[in-house]
């Protein structure tokens, strides 16, 4: 390492820097004064290397993976929002306003209260369904034509 200090000189140095500098007749003998000189180590060759190295910067690939990074973070904060804000009360923006479906299944000959149920609520129980249509016709039997309603 190479550093350039500042000392005072003595009588035989300012003979010395006065001599070996040369400076322009009719500048003040103060301006001629010479008061830097290298120290540290003598043996190296002052150009081989320099005194701070080069810094590498990222490969593209890193910045890539950082922008992804942070793509994914801010989607992450926009969803995690949204469902603080619908455990919060407010409405979802990914709610739908549904309104429930009716659906109506007009009797045929034949049918029974287990063969409406699977038609009229296919993704459903058909016992619950069997039991809610039991409740609300009674124990009445089916008559072909007669019309069914549904509410899901």
């Amino acid at each position: 390492m190479v550093a350039i200090m500042s000392r005072p000189k003595s009588a035989e140095q300012k003979r010395f820097a006065a001599s070996s500098v040369s400076v322009p007749t009719g500048v003040p003998a103060a301006t001629r004064r010479v008061h830097l000189q290298i120290v540290g180590d003598c043996g190296s060759d002052l150009n081989a290397a320099p005194i701070a190295q080069r810094i590498q910067r990222p490969s593209a690939a890193t910045f890539t993976r950082r922008r992804i990074a942070v793509v994914v973070g801010i989607a992450l904060a926009v969803f995690m929002m949204g469902r603080v804000g619908a455990a919060l009360g407010s409405s979802s923006p990914f709610a739908s306003e549904r309104r429930p479906s009716v659906v109506q299944h007009v009797v045929a000959p034949g049918d029974t209260l287990w063969t409406v149920a699977n038609e009229i609520a296919p993704h459903e129980d058909p016992r619950l369904v069997v039991d809610a249509l039991a409740d609300v016709r009674g124990t009445s039997p089916l008559m072909p034509g007669e019309v069914l309603s549904w509410q899901h």
